[in-house]
């Protein structure tokens, strides 16, 4: 599924390429939208203004609309220890949305402003692009566990082989339990407009150009670049054999 700027998740056969359906998350009529999509256990979940919209799947209905005040720019909704999890405020709270029932956990206070997340084992990892950090979220406890200075962090997406930053110097994995630097691809930029992904044995590196870059975690290597006729930003998303 794709979330669009116009207000709507559209689904996508995977076999065929084609449209399936247009959900309809929010109107966009006389305001700003929001950017925001992830996958929980059996739902989708977007946002609408400062509410966070779960889809079911089977039926491409908006079952709920949660008044969890999630900032715009979040660009991933993660799931961790049975919550998706949002920046709100002024990107200095993050709040736990029950996959269950849609409550509300009370907000984990953050010690600066922050943008996006990323999430593994239960953990969440938040980047703070203008103080130059990255958090270590510990939901069980409801508090930071680790604060790692790094310039100018964009993106993180966590994995078991480590937690990959898109920072100013290029795309960085950080050691999990440490969190020292274990590999630095120097000059590779991301951006604003781009976003990373990892999995077990990599990361995908999505930019405006070029479209796809796949990072082998443990060469360092960059072992695949994909073109596309696309001159914009965006998200990726990997699901078994397929992106």
């Amino acid at each position: 599924m794709v979330k669009a700027d116009v207000g709507t998740v559209s689904r996508i056969d995977l076999a065929t390429g084609g449209l399936t359906a247009d959900i309809e998350a929010h109107d966009l009529s006389g305001d700003l939208g929001c950017s925001g999509i992830g996958v929980g256990t059996d739902s989708v979940w977007t946002c609408a203004e400062q509410a966070v919209v779960r889809i079911d799947p089977t039926t491409d209905d908006v079952v709920a609309s949660i008044r969890a005040a999630k900032v715009w720019s979040q660009g991933r909704i993660v799931q961790a220890a049975g919550r998706m999890w949002v920046l709100s405020g002024n990107g200095d709270q993050l709040v736990g949305v029950a996959e269950a029932d849609g409550s509300l956990s009370e907000p984990i206070v953050l010690p600066v402003p922050c943008t996006d997340l990323g999430a593994v084992a239960d953990i969440v990892y938040v980047v703070c692009e203008a103080a130059g950090r990255m958090l270590r979220v510990d939901p069980a406890a409801a508090s930071v566990s680790a604060d790692v200075p790094i310039v100018g962090p964009t993106h993180v997406s966590a994995a078991d082989n480590g937690v990959w930053v898109a920072a100013a110097q290029g795309v960085l994995r950080l050691d999990p339990d440490s969190l020292e630097p274990s590999l630095t691809i120097d000059g590779l930029k991301v951006g604003f407009f781009g976003t990373i992904r990892a999995d077990d044995s990599g990361a995908w590196v999505r930019r405006v150009d070029p479209f796809l870059t796949r990072i082998d975690s443990g060469s360092a290597a960059v072992t695949r670049i994909v073109f596309a006729p696309w001159d914009g930003g965006g998200d990726v998303i990997a699901d078994g054999d397929r992106l």
